[in-house]
């Protein structure tokens, strides 16, 4: 009889070690998921981390600086403003000139148009004129500039002196604003004495201002009467000239007005 030990004992080292292997590949792979019908095998990957240093590099901002131009010209700094003036660039304007004269300037009407005439100098400063030959009112615009070359020049003041050319404009003039009750522009016409009398003797309706009768020659001047309700006659002594313009220097205001 047969003895079968060393054939068990051989199967037993083959299971042995299939059981071995088998671990061994279930330890390195992990087992498969099942989803659905199917099959999904997962495999995890190796990963491997990697730190990135970002050096920040600081960038240099480079903000224009707002400047205002130099300019070495006196009759320059006169033409700029004058053209922010008339653009009604106030922004502009407050590049070659100091706020009280822009405020000055823009305060005028800026037409009719003025031309530039000259400048003159008037060391350390110049005066650079825009004129309004034919014109009644504000006849000539007067720049005062200071500065430099070297530091550049600006308008530093404005003069717009009022001139009429005739006795009858003048004397409109102050009648206009009387109806306005504008004291401060009537002075632009008239003294101050005129304007106290006006408004002072001077009670009828603004509604129905006088109405000018004619302006005839006298010695001194000329003597503009109105025709005014409730018979009041008013009379304006006009003095000066041509060339210098025409401002009424006295009122009469005769009668009750009321």
């Amino acid at each position: 009889m047969q003895r079968p030990q060393p054939v068990i004992i051989a199967l037993a080292v083959v299971v042995v070690m299939a059981a071995g292997a088998s671990a061994a590949l279930l330890g390195s792979n992990p087992p498969a998921t099942a989803t659905g019908s199917g099959v999904t095998t997962t495999t995890t990957a190796p990963t491997s981390t990697t730190t990135s240093t970002t050096v920040a590099s600081k960038a240099t901002e480079t903000r224009p600086t707002t400047t205002e131009p130099r300019i070495s010209d006196p009759a320059e700094a006169a033409k700029r403003l004058f053209d922010a003036w008339q653009a009604g660039d106030r922004q502009r304007a407050l590049q070659v000139a100091t706020p009280g004269a822009v405020s000055e300037l823009f305060a005028l009407d800026r037409r009719p148009r003025p031309r530039f005439t000259t400048c003159r100098s008037e060391l350390p400063r110049f005066r650079c004129h825009y004129a309004i030959p034919t014109a009644n009112g504000v006849f000539f615009v007067d720049m005062l500039v200071a500065g430099g070359a070297s530091a550049g020049y600006r308008v530093v003041d404005i003069a717009a002196p009022l001139r009429f050319a005739n006795p009858a404009d003048a004397a409109r003039h102050l009648m206009q604003a009387w109806v306005d009750d504008d004291k401060d522009e009537a002075r632009k016409a008239a003294s101050k004495a005129a304007v106290d009398d006006l408004w002072d003797g001077l009670k009828d309706d603004r509604d129905h201002p006088p109405t000018l009768a004619a302006c005839t020659p006298r010695e001194g001047g000329f003597d503009c009467s109105w025709n005014a309700r409730h018979d009041a006659g008013i009379s304006m002594l006009v003095v000066g000239g041509a060339s210098a313009g025409w401002m009424v220097e006295a009122v009469d205001v005769v009668g009750d007005s009321d």
